[in-house]
């Protein structure tokens, strides 16, 4: 029994949440390495003998021996990369000395990261008294969030992805001339103050 062979593409690159992929990734498949095949009554399959990262996938990497067709998806905000061992296997044994398992080549699998929006909650309201001076009321924004737990993260590294700013940003004001120190957002807290005599 002869070793069968192929010819893989060492890297393919998606985006994150992309979902079901498919591409070709394998081509020359033989079942014996000869481009006359002598073996042509054997079956082969793909392999994948190692993968250090398959959290990386909701569906699992698979090729397909008749075309070469790399099909996987991708899990729900899931980034990074996925380093696999790869062999092409026939049913002919390895009686005699032969060989039914070809070398194991490596494919990378590259998730590119997408930025999430990033949530929040905030109060319906807040009412002061006039003349009451520069205010600063707590948790006015509250359960602030980058993203999903990748993108919340103190130091961006290989486990948790990637370090984030949150900047609050107030596009609109019916009422500006109302303050004396427009309003502003700072980790959560709404500070502000409204001129000495001003109502609305």
């Amino acid at each position: 029994n002869k070793v069968p062979t192929f010819v893989m593409l060492p890297t393919i690159t998606v985006i994150e949440d992309s979902g079901v992929n498919a591409s070709v990734i394998a081509e020359n498949i033989t079942k014996d390495g000869l481009v006359v095949g002598t073996e042509d009554y054997q079956s082969i399959s793909f392999l994948f003998v190692s993968n250090d990262n398959p959290s990386l996938f909701s569906v699992q990497p698979s090729i397909s021996s008749t075309d070469g067709i790399l099909n996987f998806t991708t899990a729900t905000d899931a980034f990074g990369r996925a380093l696999c061992q790869v062999v092409l296997q026939d049913d002919g044994g390895d009686l005699y000395g032969g060989s039914d398992t070809s070398p194991a080549q490596t494919l990378e699998i590259i998730v590119l990261p997408v930025d999430d929006r990033p949530t929040f909650n905030l109060l319906e309201s807040f009412a002061v008294n006039e003349g009451t001076g520069r205010q600063a009321k707590a948790l006015y924004a509250s359960d602030i969030s980058p993203g999903p737990i990748n993108e919340n993260c103190l130091v961006t590294d290989d486990a948790c992805g990637q370090s984030q700013q949150l900047t609050f940003v107030i596009d609109q004001m019916t009422n500006p001339l109302l303050f004396l120190e427009v309003p502003f957002i700072d980790s959560g807290t709404l500070v502000f103050e409204a001129h000495a005599d001003a109502i609305g």
